[in-house]
């Protein structure tokens, strides 16, 4: 896959969340990051993005790699004509599917609130949700989510992200008693 780099741009940015996103980090009111472009001596533009959340498991050099990579395939294939998808799989794709929809914390404003944003998601096509959990004490995190459970629509699933915020204990005590309400 040849390819000459004839520019290379980074853009800062920052965005600001519709709703604050919770994590046991803290809170994050915007989502600062660099889109990178590389283009070819065709004209042809390569995105990519760099833009690890401060709880990111990964340095930001790795995050710099991604970035880079991902605009290189970005790339490469709209030189071979070809959505970038359709060019990663090596085949056309048919079909999008419409999963993880993200609901934000589960402990984020009052349960309706919540069901709102769940239902906002199913909406749009969405049948997995994810919620982000481990930002209060187990106890208030499992009454909530029992609520929500007890009033998802039929079909939806949900994925938790707890991020490494609980210990070993913890998540045990949770996993023990979440997985009796499927």
């Amino acid at each position: 896959f040849p390819v000459t780099i004839g520019r290379a741009d980074g853009f800062p940015y920052e965005l600001v969340l519709r709703e604050p996103w919770v994590s046991h980090q803290g809170v994050q009111l915007s989502r600062k990051g660099w889109l990178l472009r590389l283009m070819n001596s065709e004209g042809l533009a390569g995105w990519g993005e760099i833009a690890p959340f401060p709880e990111a498991v990964i340095s930001e050099a790795a995050a710099m790699g991604y970035g880079l990579e991902s605009a290189l395939f970005d790339l490469v294939a709209k030189q071979a004509d070809l959505p970038l998808s359709d060019w990663l799989l090596g085949r056309e794709t048919t079909r999008v599917l419409a999963v993880n929809g993200v609901a934000g914390s589960l402990m984020s404003g009052s349960l309706a609130d919540q069901l709102a944003r769940i239902r906002h998601q199913v909406v749009d096509g969405f049948s997995i949700i994810k919620l982000k959990v481990g930002v209060a004490p187990v106890d208030q995190e499992l009454a909530r989510l029992a609520e929500v459970v007890e009033s998802l629509p039929f079909g939806v699933r949900l994925r938790l992200d707890a991020n490494r915020a609980w210990s070993q204990a913890e998540a045990e005590r949770f996993l023990h008693e979440y997985r009796d309400w499927e």
